[in-house]
């Protein structure tokens, strides 16, 4: 008998998951939940049996599966499956972690390194942390390029984190001011993340929005980022399932900003008009709130 499992429901709401075609999308659930499933994400399945299973045609299950690698999601070859995202998706107890470090090193080597960018290093550090029944969430989260979970040393308190860091002194070396819209921003962002997360740590003891600034200023005078691109990147960072949780501070939204803007961009091509509403919306709906605090200032 198969065991249960549990996805991670907002997989529903993911911007690529989405964006498939209705045969794809049920296809990519089929993958992530079927009875060959292990505890790795690397497991043994022919074709036919996917396709007697889900009645969808042979060759558009072929031709989906290209589709999946292509866009780093999973990878078939020699009835073998590879889920990318394995181990972010879904949930693992002590025990499964301890049977997934087994299943990997019986799993085609070539298989194991496309699910860790051909890194043997990630590869047995995962393996160390799976056996030892540890964080394999955080880990791989850590490590993923452009993606963040909050250091335990990035502490928006403290002043001395945005103490001569990056030159906040002009040519002449004149210490920069923080313009009126990096302290508004600070509120937005702080605004957005109280919204929609409410992080405890906040709640007992707000965070020096100043600092914040400071970061947010940076991203305008250094990075070369309008105002305008800077509240759009706030919106959607803030409302996104997966951001939503890791865009803490101004410090962790200028580390993440380019990331930031190329996802949240390509969700714009995909959903066009829509997501171009929803910026013209917010843009004017804050540059009513800025004049709003200004006048009242």
């Amino acid at each position: 008998m198969a065991s249960s499992r549990r996805v991670d429901p907002n997989m529903w709401r993911d911007g690529w998951v989405s964006a498939l075609e209705k045969d794809e999308r049920y296809l990519w659930m089929y993958l992530v939940a079927n009875s060959s499933m292990n505890n790795c994400g690397i497991y043994q399945i022919p074709l036919k049996i996917v396709h007697s299973d889900t009645d969808i045609d042979l060759d558009y299950i072929v031709k989906s599966l290209e589709k999946f690698e292509n866009d780093g999601k999973a990878k078939y070859s020699n009835g073998w499956i590879a889920l990318k995202n394995f181990f972010k998706i879904h949930p693992l107890n002590k025990n499964m972690k301890i049977n997934a470090a087994r299943e990997l090193r019986k799993a085609p080597k070539d298989m194991v390194m496309w699910v860790f960018d051909n890194s043997q290093e990630l590869y047995e550090r995962v393996l160390k942390e799976l056996k030892s029944g540890g964080d394999i969430y955080k880990l791989l989260l850590k490590e993923d390029e452009g993606l963040l979970l909050p250091d335990e040393d990035d502490d928006e308190q403290q002043d001395d984190l945005v103490k001569d860091e990056d030159g906040d002194m002009d040519e002449d070396g004149r210490v920069v001011e923080l313009p009126a819209d990096a302290i508004e921003m600070s509120q937005f962002l702080y605004d957005k993340i109280m919204e929609r997360e409410r992080p405890t740590k906040y709640l007992n003891n707000p965070p020096n929005l100043l600092n914040w600034a400071k970061y947010i200023e940076r991203i305008n005078r250094l990075d070369g980022y309008s105002w305008d691109e800077i509240t759009e990147v706030i919106d959607w960072c803030t409302r996104d399932r997966f951001w939503m949780g890791n865009i803490l501070s101004g410090k962790s939204l200028r580390k993440q900003f380019m990331t930031l803007k190329s996802r949240m961009n390509c969700e714009a091509g995909k959903f066009g008009a829509e997501a171009r509403k929803r910026i013209d919306e917010i843009n004017e709906k804050w540059a009513g709130k800025v004049q709003q605090r200004r006048g009242s200032g």
